[in-house]
C-alpha cells in the first residue's frame, strides 16, 4: 500500500518559483510549446533538444490538465455538484484533441515505464527531411495514430489556444488570450527597430 503525501496548505509557487495559478501553468505549457517550435524551425538538424523539448510541452500540457482538474473539482463542488476526476477527463478530450497523446507521452516521460491509457497504440518517431526549396534538412518528430501520421508541432502548435478557450469554457480563466510578457520580450528582441 502506497503512503498518500500530506496534503499542504502552502502555496504552489515554494516549489514551482512562479507558477502559482493557472495562468501561470497556461503560459508555462505555451512556453514549451513555442520553444519546441523554435528549435523545429531553428535548429532541425538537432534531434536532442528537439526531442526534449517536445516531452516538455506534452509534460506542461499535462501537469496544466492537473491544475486546471484540481481548481474545476473545488469549483463544482462549492457549488455542490458531484463530479469526479473522469469528468473533467471527458471534457478535456472533447475539446483538445491531442491532449492524451500529451498525458501519456509524459508519464511515460516522468516515469521511465510505457503507459497508454488515453493515447493507445500511439508512436513518436523521427523522420529526417531533405533540403527542399522551402525547407533546410533536418529531423521532424512524427505523430503516428491509427493508421495517420502527422508531424507533432503542427498538432502542438495549437495547444495553447485550444487550452485558453477550454479554460474559459469551464470558468477558469477570463477574458481573451493575454499577450504574455516573455512572449513580448522574445518578439522585441527579435525586432528591436520595430517596437521602438
Amino acid at each position: 500500500m502506497r503512503n498518500r503525501p500530506e496534503k499542504s496548505e502552502k502555496l504552489p509557487a515554494l516549489h514551482t518559483l512562479i507558477i502559482g495559478d493557472i495562468r501561470a501553468a497556461w503560459s508555462k505549457m505555451y512556453w514549451d510549446v513555442d520553444a519546441f517550435g523554435d528549435v523545429q524551425r531553428s535548429f532541425p538538424e538537432e534531434h536532442e533538444p528537439l526531442a526534449y523539448l517536445a516531452l516538455n510541452a506534452c509534460i506542461s500540457a499535462s501537469s496544466l490538465e492537473n491544475w486546471a482538474r484540481t481548481r474545476w473539482m473545488q469549483q463544482e463542488r462549492k457549488k455542490k455538484f458531484r463530479v469526479k476526476e473522469q469528468d473533467f477527463t471527458d471534457l478535456v478530450d472533447a475539446k483538445i484533441p491531442h491532449q492524451g497523446l500529451c498525458v501519456d507521452v509524459a508519464n511515460t516521460t516522468k516515469h521511465g515505464k510505457h503507459k497508454e491509457r488515453r493515447w493507445k497504440n500511439g508512436e513518436l518517431n523521427f523522420r529526417y527531411d531533405a533540403a527542399s526549396e522551402h525547407d533546410p534538412p533536418g529531423f521532424v518528430i512524427l505523430k503516428l495514430h491509427e493508421s495517420k501520421t502527422s508531424i507533432l508541432y503542427n498538432d502542438l502548435h495549437d495547444l495553447p489556444n485550444l487550452w485558453w478557450e477550454f479554460l474559459k469554457e469551464v470558468d477558469l480563466v477570463s477574458g481573451e488570450k493575454p499577450t504574455l510578457e516573455w512572449w513580448q520580450r522574445k518578439i522585441s528582441r527579435m525586432f528591436p527597430m520595430i517596437l521602438r
